[in-house]
């Protein structure tokens, strides 16, 4: 059955929590409860994303009432299987991978455990859980990405610095999305300007883990991109 895990930043801190939706409680990982599966979702600067379900929202409210910190964002809420590896990145660049089972079953009262340590005037931008099969891609600010194959991302222990995702300078910006893809997938790229352009991730270069990536979009002087999305396989 699947869990729910949420990443939370708060003022200090990031914490990591890992609990499944049971009668509308998220109660600890019990085996002989009924879960409701509500999908997933993207809950970012107070709205939420279009393809996520309305449900997810409840959830998130309910979890941070149960952190009893100050949260600033929730970036993402995944659903898992229980068993899986779950994957966070970071805005300058760092990736971090580990196993749920890692994050110990907790209460709704329960604060979370780190998920990556941060260094500073970083902050978590991404969590996905990790398919082997897929590649990780990334995006900046300033427009460039590139995509690196799952595998050359080891399993670690939770709660580390992690490894390098993407090399950023200057010029290529700060990472402002990343998710897992298929080659056959397409995504959308959204600018601060209100450009909208939709591409093929097989035309996104694929690169090593210390790569700097090529120009995904173009910009006009002062803009940035200010988001990433998949595109559904029925559109």
């Amino acid at each position: 059955m699947p869990t729910f895990a949420a990443v939370d930043i708060g003022s200090n801190s990031v914490r990591l929590k890992i609990a499944r939706l049971t009668r509308g409680h998220l109660r600890p990982i019990h085996e002989d409860r009924e879960v409701t599966r509500l999908g997933e979702g993207v809950f970012r600067s107070g709205f939420l994303t279009p393809e996520s379900m309305a449900e997810t929202v409840k959830v998130l409210r309910r979890f941070h009432r149960a952190t009893q910190q100050v949260v600033t964002e929730s970036v993402r809420v995944v659903a898992t299987s229980g068993d899986d590896d779950l994957f966070e990145v970071t805005s300058n660049g760092m990736t971090i991978r580990f196993s749920e089972n890692d994050v110990r079953p907790m209460g709704r009262d329960a604060a979370g455990v780190r998920g990556v340590r941060l260094r500073e005037e970083d902050v978590v931008v991404s969590l996905d859980v990790a398919r082997d099969e897929a590649d990780i891609l990334m995006v900046t600010d300033a427009g460039y990405g590139k995509r690196t194959k799952l595998e050359r991302f080891n399993r670690q222990a939770r709660g580390g610095q992690g490894v390098r995702g993407i090399r950023l300078t200057a010029k290529r910006g700060r990472v402002v999305a990343a998710f897992m893809v298929s080659l056959d997938e397409e995504i959308l790229l959204v600018s601060t300007g209100g450009v909208v352009i939709r591409t093929a991730v097989r035309e996104i270069a694929s690169q090593g883990r210390d790569a700097t990536g090529v120009r995904v979009m173009n910009l006009d002087d002062g803009q940035a991109v200010a988001a990433v999305a998949p595109v559904s396989g029925s559109e």
